[in-house]
């Protein structure tokens, strides 16, 4: 709880210098590579994750054709069955949306964006600030 109350401390302290008129100071970032008069203003460390269904659903069903003994067909159709079964949860599991790719990250504040190194995709991810459509703050659990 001593972080997330040194952050809000920050964050109103940051509040009243912006009323105020005062800009926040500017960080040096090394590393990564900026627009062209964007400024970062926060480096600190973060959640990251993902809210989204990893398939749509699909799968194929096997039908497989076998001659020979009952025996034989029936164990080919039984674990057919079984086969298409578990395509078919796999399938449902992937279509289903669910927070993925969570782990802590370094996250990057500028003028423009919100920037998160995304291990899961070896690459930085940029999420611009006209681009939001929802905001959600969660103040029972300090976070966003």
């Amino acid at each position: 709880m001593r972080d997330a109350t040194q952050w809000w401390n920050y964050s109103v302290a940051t509040a009243r210098a912006l009323v105020g008129g005062h800009p926040p100071p500017t960080l040096t970032v090394r590393g990564l590579v900026l627009e062209p008069n964007e400024d970062a203003f926060l480096m600190t460390r973060g959640q990251y994750a993902r809210f989204y269904a990893a398939g749509d659903g699909s799968w194929s069903a096997a039908h497989p054709f076998v001659a020979g003994r009952p025996a034989v067909v029936a164990s080919a159709f039984l674990g057919a069955a079984v086969a298409n079964s578990r395509a078919k949860s796999t399938a449902m599991a992937a279509a289903t949306p669910m927070w993925r790719e969570g782990h802590t990250t370094d996250v990057l504040l500028t003028d423009r964006r919100v920037l998160t190194y995304s291990a899961a995709r070896g690459h930085w991810l940029s999420f611009r600030f006209r681009g939001v459509t929802e905001f959600h703050p969660d103040l029972n659990s300090w976070s966003v």
